[in-house]
C-alpha cells in the first residue's frame, strides 16, 4: 500500500507538469484555432534557457525570466507573428497551421540538437533536496513545489481569460474572429495574447519539469502528447479542468508501474483516451453543447 500511495504523489506531481502543458495547449488552440504541436519546441527552448543561464552563474530569477523569454520569443514572434500569420494570409486552413507548427517544431529541435549536441544536460534541481515523511510515503519539496506552480498558474490564466478585458477579448475571437473583428476587436493582438500566454505557462512547464533531470533537445515530445490528450479530455479553453486531467494522466502513468513495466505507460494512456472518445466524445468535463461551441 505505500508503494501505491508513493506512486499516486509522484504522478500528482508529474501530472501537474502535464496540466500545465495542457492549460497551455488548450488556450493557443481556443483561440487561433492552431494544433500547436510546436509547444514542444518552445517547451525545449525554455528548458535549455534555463539550463544556460545557470550553468552561466545567473541568479535563478534570472534564469526563470531567460527562460521565459525564450518562450515568448519562439511562440510569440516566430510561431504567430512569422509562421502562422503568413499562412493565414495566404488561405491556409487548419491543416496546414497543424503542417506549419510540425516544421517549426523539427526546425527549432533540430536547432537546439545543433547549438546543445545531443548529449543530455544536467539542470540543478531546486528544493535543496528535502523531502517530508508521512506514513512511509516520502513528499519532496521539489514536488510541493511543482504543484502549488502548476495550480497558481491555472488559477492565473483561468482569472486573466475570465476576469479581464483583453481575456473577454480572446473569447470573443474564439467564438466568431469575423464578428469580433468587426466589433473592433483586434484579432491579431488577441492571437499574440494567447500564444504568449500560452508560450509562457509552457516555460513554467519546462523549468519545473527539467529542474533536477537531465534535458535534450526533444523532451517536449511527450509533455506534447500528453497535453493534447488532457485537452481532448478536459475540453478547449478549459484552463481548470485540463490541469485536473493532466494530473489524472500523470497518476494513470504513475501507478500503472505498480503492476505493468514501464513500456506500457503510452498504450495504457491511449487505452483510455480510446475508451473515453467512445463514451464521451465531448470529454470528461464537457457537454455536447460546448462540444460544438469550441
Amino acid at each position: 500500500m505505500e508503494l501505491l500511495l508513493q506512486l499516486l504523489v509522484n504522478g500528482i506531481a508529474v501530472g501537474a507538469v502535464y496540466g500545465l502543458f495542457a492549460v497551455a495547449f488548450g488556450t493557443t488552440y481556443l483561440v487561433a484555432k492552431v494544433f500547436h504541436v510546436a509547444l514542444a519546441a518552445v517547451f525545449a527552448t525554455a528548458a535549455f534557457a534555463y539550463q544556460t543561464a545557470l550553468a552561466a552563474g545567473l541568479p535563478a530569477a534570472a534564469a526563470v525570466f531567460a527562460a521565459a523569454a525564450a518562450a515568448a520569443l519562439v511562440t510569440g514572434l516566430f510561431c504567430e507573428g512569422v509562421v502562422y500569420r503568413t499562412l493565414r494570409r495566404r488561405g491556409g486552413d487548419e491543416m496546414m497551421l497543424l503542417v506549419g507548427s510540425l516544421a517549426v517544431m523539427a526546425i527549432v529541435s533540430s536547432t537546439i540538437a545543433l547549438v546543445w549536441g545531443h548529449t543530455p544536460l544536467p539542470v540543478p534541481g531546486f528544493g535543496d533536496g528535502t523531502s517530508y515523511t508521512f506514513g512511509g510515503v516520502n513528499i519532496t519539496l521539489r514536488q510541493i513545489i511543482i504543484v502549488a506552480c502548476g495550480v497558481l498558474a491555472t488559477v492565473g490564466v483561468a482569472a486573466f481569460m475570465n476576469g479581464t478585458a483583453e481575456g473577454r477579448k480572446m473569447r470573443a475571437v474564439s467564438d466568431n474572429p469575423v464578428l469580433a473583428g468587426a466589433a473592433g476587436i483586434s484579432v491579431q493582438r488577441s492571437y499574440l495574447w494567447a500564444f504568449a500566454i500560452g508560450s509562457l505557462v509552457a516555460a513554467v512547464a519546462a523549468i519545473l519539469f527539467s529542474s533536477g533531470r537531465t534535458i535534450t533537445p526533444f523532451l517536449g515530445l511527450q509533455p506534447t502528447l500528453v497535453g493534447a490528450v488532457a485537452v481532448i479530455f478536459g475540453g478547449t479553453g478549459r484552463p481548470v479542468p485540463n490541469f485536473l486531467v493532466g494530473i489524472f494522466l500523470g497518476i494513470v502513468q504513475s501507478v500503472a508501474l505498480w503492476r505493468v513495466e514501464s513500456i506500457w505507460e503510452t498504450a495504457i494512456l491511449f487505452g483510455i483516451l480510446f475508451l473515453v472518445l467512445l463514451l464521451r466524445p465531448h470529454g470528461l468535463f464537457g457537454n455536447a453543447r460546448t462540444a460544438m461551441e469550441t
